[in-house]
């Protein structure tokens, strides 16, 4: 969607902005000359985008890959913000402790699980097409 669009370009602007040490905390609100890095990582990836939508790729083909390559990464995601949240980065009072540290490890434990069982399955599953 063009909202989603949206979203991944700047997204994707904003970190490389942030890796370049550049202080990206108020880009949208300054000028393209003010934030050059910015603007300029969100043109290129939205030219990019542009050219391979017009390079012939199979759009339903893109997005089941895009989607794989999410179910896969989801066990990561979940895993580094389990660990965020109860680890030594946050302050005591901020973390997560006691019977609600173990509902959320179950919790990102399912979700991992899931994620990583749709996907195997489908590669293996159902040949119904």
């Amino acid at each position: 969607s063009l909202c989603a669009a949206f979203v991944v370009s700047l997204a994707a602007a904003w970190a490389v902005s942030e890796a370049v040490g550049n202080d990206v905390s108020v880009a949208l609100d300054q000028p393209p000359t003010q934030a050059p890095s910015f603007y300029g990582s969100f043109l290129a990836v939205v030219v990019m985008g542009i050219i391979v939508l017009l390079s012939g790729v199979n759009e339903v083909k893109l997005n089941i890959i895009v989607l794989v390559l999410d179910g896969l990464l989801v066990p990561f995601a979940v895993g580094f913000l389990y660990l965020l949240a109860t680890g030594d980065a946050l302050p005591p009072e901020a973390r997560i402790t006691g019977a609600h540290k173990y509902a959320v490890a179950l919790i990102f434990g399912l979700c991992t699980v899931l994620s990583l069982g749709s996907t195997i399955y489908s590669f293996f599953g159902s040949e119904a097409s």
